[in-house]
């Protein structure tokens, strides 16, 4: 066996105010598909997330802002998941969702660009 090297893993830091993960957390629970479901349910990134604002509001803090480091697969789930407010009735849910449908798209970019500066060598 040789080591030849290293790669790295790239994941972003992405801060989340309350509503957020409020949306994220109720898009996750009625999505179609069973691996966004599940990252709403316990073990899940999203449940994590809302753990941490649940954990926040106890200690007393009036608006919390979680701030977690994800990886591009579950930025990715993230936007997927809010593809889903599409079949919204109330318009608001629709916009915020669309807002970090964008910004995880952006953030998938970020990290895809980053995995291949630091990765240049492979």
């Amino acid at each position: 066996m040789l080591r030849t090297g290293f790669i790295a893993d790239v994941k972003a830091y992405i801060s989340f105010t309350a509503a957020d993960i409020e949306l994220l957390m109720s898009l996750a629970k009625r999505h179609y598909d069973y691996k966004c479901k599940a990252a709403g349910e316990c073990g899940g990134f999203i449940y994590g997330l809302n753990n941490q604002l649940i954990f926040a509001r106890a200690q007393g803090t009036a608006q919390p802002v979680i701030l977690d480091a994800w990886s591009f697969g579950e930025c990715d789930r993230a936007a997927k998941i809010c593809e889903y407010a599409n079949y919204e009735k109330d318009q608001l849910v629709v916009t915020a969702a669309s807002c970090i449908y964008m910004k995880m798209l952006d953030t998938c970019r970020a990290i895809e660009a980053e995995r291949k500066r630091l990765n240049s060598q492979y």
